[in-house]
């Protein structure tokens, strides 16, 4: 990444690398979570978005306690919030799955 910017930009990959793998979870959990609206699991989803304030405030706190720097701050928060999508990429898998079951057992007695 340090070859595409300039001098002044030396030090912006350290940052951004804890940072990767907590977007690529949220670029495909996002847009995967429209199914607790689909389904009628809104009040799922705000637990989903009140935890994940939570570990903003929770990572910010910690860090100013223990005097981290902004490398070590970003890789807290970025795990933190890793767990969250992929909690929520779970619960939205396991959605589809009993909506499946159900429509398949609705077919069979059909």
């Amino acid at each position: 990444m340090d070859g595409f910017l300039q001098e002044e930009w030396s030090g912006i990959s350290e940052l951004a690398k804890p940072l990767i793998f907590m977007y690529l979870i949220q670029f495909i959990s996002i847009p995967l979570s429209f199914v607790y609206y689909i389904f009628g699991k809104q009040k799922q989803d705000l637990y989903f978005q009140i935890y994940r304030l939570l570990v903003l405030m929770l990572s910010t706190g910690i860090a100013f306690y223990y005097e981290y720097h902004a490398g070590e701050f970003l890789l807290l928060y970025s795990l933190l919030q890793s767990v969250s999508y992929l909690l929520q990429l779970q619960q939205s898998r396991r959605f589809t799955k009993e909506y499946e079951y159900t429509r398949r057992q609705i077919n069979v007695k059909i």
